[in-house]
């Protein structure tokens, strides 16, 4: 749905929504037209304003999510943790909270009358090219919001983006400082580079047995294998239960009708209203007098809506509010719905808001569904049901038992639960829930590794438990030699080709001294060589690893030479024979244009960033455990 909305999404609206839904700072509470306020415990203050542990908890929960969805089940559980993101996203919120603090402060603010034309235009709350109601309070209540609640952090953030646009738009870059780096990134090198393959040199290179055997004996600690263990592992798991549950037909049969029973209650009703707003020192009595009046004389409701309603969004639409299905309005707006009767206009109500003149519209009574077309979905609620409460009863027999076991069989047999037993395992993991990091963490602990007891229960998700126990250790020790013999010939082949190589090197280099050209010189040998003329730094037709190579010599004389080893084991030699330098009067204008924004860009956010510490070190900000 989040993408969605930023695919329809344009402009600055665009801009605050996607903020809005996706970065965790900026999940307030719910204080609104349709939900009453409650005492929240505080996490933070920043300047006397509260940042609450729901606005904190939302942003930490929004931010599990968004590691969830793009790592997926590869996330250490330890990275899902609250613990891990309190801090990180309560710094967010409270550097939300500076900037929203200072705009205002500045003068900065977002009319009313601006925010209903954004939120009227918004293609993402449009069905058919019109403003939908229904729609718009459905997607706001999907991310927690009402409409009161939402357009005021659309006003904060609003307010915020103005401050940071004001303070980005006085950053700029001098004519000079462009030239002068658009002079640097001008320059051209020219270059032989001569391939020395390493085919050409690996005749004869693998090293003889007394070889291999000197480099193991003599550096025995870079041959060293990990600590290894056997671990056993017992698993209490719904999902495993669930195998073994069969429901009946009767039963099946039974739910449904149990569900048809309390169907009823999926009744929907659409109302519409017209609201005299309560801004704090009461309503407006006499306007309150007048709707009841014209609405009593038989003037249209969907007119006097149009006219008088305070809830402008909704006035567009004759005051539709979309349906309800009891719980979505106030206590008293929902009960006098639930009384009336089709196209029926109720007398004065009041709430929090204010004062509302409400209208029937429509009611909605869906049939409950037929037994065949439900029953799959029955069972495996059911199923997973019956699961879940035998994971309850069976956890504290589980724990009992681990608890007291010798050998974890003893827990497998008596639940009918699976042994899993593992091969030698080190701390790198292995499948399944021997690698799953926190069973590791337990295999590796104290209690398990050096005292040999069973582990505590560990909670690898909310429905399952595991318990582990090693059975055997291996301390780290230097691997044999038949199991590295294969690495340490490899090692010592490669150490001879490249001394070879860089041998071969020098003689071109000698060549290129006494009077021969590189180019003369490598081809006698048989070797690869390539010429580039006035190359510049972002010059993709060349290997970028040799490119970085070539601008990073420093020039005090020419030619001068480098040596590049490649990762497939050849050798490249560098010969820089060239560098011009661009003059100032030959950098181009659409350059130094092109230039001139990346600049300001990043000038802009290095202001912002400083505006931003030093709103830090001046607030007051208590944080609180």
């Amino acid at each position: 749905m989040i993408q969605s909305f930023r695919n329809k999404l344009q402009g600055i609206f665009a801009v605050v929504l996607v903020v809005l839904i996706s970065i965790p700072f900026v999940l307030f509470g719910v204080d609104s037209l349709f939900t009453s306020d409650s005492n929240q415990g505080e996490a933070a203050q920043v300047d006397g304003e509260a940042i609450t542990e729901t606005e904190l908890n939302r942003g930490i929960a929004m931010q599990k999510q968004q590691m969830i969805n793009r790592f997926g089940d590869q996330l250490p559980a330890e990275f899902l943790t609250d613990e891990r993101w309190r801090t990180p996203v309560l710094e967010q919120l409270i550097e939300q909270k500076l900037q929203i603090i200072a705009a205002k402060d500045s003068g900065v603010a977002v009319s009313d009358a601006r925010i209903d034309q954004m939120l009227l235009a918004e293609e993402a709350f449009k069905i058919d090219g019109k403003f939908s109601p229904q729609l718009y309070r459905q997607r706001l209540a999907s991310l927690g919001y009402t409409p009161t609640s939402y357009k005021t952090i659309l006003k904060d953030e609003l307010v915020a983006v103005q401050l940071r646009q004001g303070i980005g738009l006085t950053a700029f870059a001098t004519d000079s400082e462009l030239t002068s780096s658009l002079v640097r990134a001008g320059q051209t090198r020219d270059f032989y580079f001569v391939t020395l393959p390493k085919a050409s040199f690996a005749e004869g290179a693998e090293p003889d047995q007394a070889a291999i055997e000197a480099e193991y004996n003599d550096n025995s600690a870079q041959y060293m294998g990990p600590e290894q263990v056997i671990a056993q592992l017992v698993a209490l798991d719904v999902n495993e239960l669930a195998k073994n549950i069969e429901i009946s037909e009767d039963e099946i049969l039974a739910q449904h009708e149990q569900e048809v029973s309390v169907f009823e209650g999926s009744e929907r009703r659409r109302a519409a209203h017209i609201l005299v707003e309560d801004l704090g020192d009461g309503v407006d009595q006499a306007k309150v007098d007048e709707i009841a009046a014209k609405l009593a004389a038989g003037e249209a409701f969907e007119a006097v809506a149009a006219a008088m309603s305070d809830d402008i969004l909704s006035a567009e639409q004759g005051g539709d509010l979309g349906f309800t299905d009891g719980t979505t309005f106030p206590e008293a707006f929902e009960e006098a719905l639930a009384a009336m009767s089709e196209n029926q206009v109720s007398s004065a109500v009041s709430t929090e808001a204010g004062v509302h003149f409400i209208k029937l519209l429509e009611i909605d009574a869906p049939q409950p569904p037929s037994f065949d077309s439900v029953k799959d979905e029955i069972r495996e609620r059911l199923i997973q049901d019956k699961a879940l409460a035998e994971f309850e009863e069976l956890t504290l027999s589980f724990e009992e038992l681990a608890y007291n076991a010798e050998d974890l069989s003893e827990v497998a047999d008596e639940l009918g639960l699976e042994l899993k037993t593992s091969e030698w395992l080190s701390r790198s993991g292995a499948q399944d829930l021997l690698g799953n990091p926190k069973v590791l963490e337990a295999i590796f602990s104290e209690q398990v590794l050096k005292d040999r007891q069973t582990s505590d229960p560990i909670e690898i998700s909310e429905t399952q438990l595991a318990v582990v126990k090693v059975t055997d250790y291996k301390a780290p020790a230097v691997k044999p030699l038949a199991e590295v013999e294969a690495g340490i010939k490899l090692k010592l082949s490669n150490e001879t080709i490249l001394a070879r190589q860089q041998e071969a090197a020098k003689t071109l280099q000698a060549e290129v001294s006494a009077g021969n050209d590189l180019e003369t010189a490598a081809k006698a040998k048989g070797y690869e060589w390539n010429v580039v003329i006035a190359s510049r730094k972002d010059n993709f037709q060349v290997e970028q690893q040799l490119l970085k190579s070539v601008f990073s010599i420093k020039p005090m004389s020419l030619p001068t030479f480098e040596e590049l080893s490649l990762l497939n084991g050849d050798m490249q030699l560098i010969q820089l024979n060239g560098v011009t330098e661009l003059a100032p009067s030959e950098v181009n204008a659409g350059d130094k244009e092109q230039l001139s924004a990346q600049v300001v860009q990043a000038e802009a956010a290095r202001d912002f960033a400083s505006f931003q510490n030093q709103l830090k070190a001046d607030a007051k900000i208590e944080i609180f455990n």
